[in-house]
């Protein structure tokens, strides 16, 4: 009969019909040395401010003075988000309702103020092209 020499460091499998030795405990791989983030660390924490869903930049947006009904709110000057798909009529809809103004009876200028120049536009004007712009509304000359 044959005898094999078994080591008692030797982890491999006795012979090829035999399983491995189940008694010895397994042992977890060593954690490597990374230190969580800590609020109370003195590194400068970069966060960079994000614009909530009710906040436009400027970039997006269009000015508006209406110069009808009140005097006393004609310097006023009101930003609208300038989107793709709304009219100028729908945008200014709510606010010329609360001043009771008849958008009707009224004129949209788009105005140049590098140029000083004042330029009739229709109410039905997409304002995604009104981005950055100046819009006066004013009564109708009858």
């Amino acid at each position: 009969m044959r005898y094999g020499v078994q080591c008692a460091s030797d982890t491999t499998l006795k012979d090829s019909r035999s399983e491995p030795d189940c008694t010895r405990p397994l042992l977890a791989p060593p954690a490597p040395n990374v230190e969580p983030p800590s609020p109370t660390s003195d590194a400068p924490i970069s966060k960079r401010h994000v614009l909530s869903r009710s906040q436009k930049s400027s970039s997006e947006c269009f000015s508006v003075n209406f110069e009808v009904g009140d005097e006393s709110t004609w310097e006023n000057e009101l930003f609208y988000p300038a989107m793709r798909g709304i009219t100028l009529h729908d945008a200014l809809a709510n606010q010329s309702e609360l001043r009771s103004i008849d958008l009707n009876n009224c004129d949209a200028w788009l105005q140049d103020r590098d140029s000083n120049t004042n330029t009739l536009i229709n109410f039905t004007q997409d304002t995604a092209n009104l981005v950055g712009r100046h819009i006066r509304i004013t009564g109708k000359n009858t």
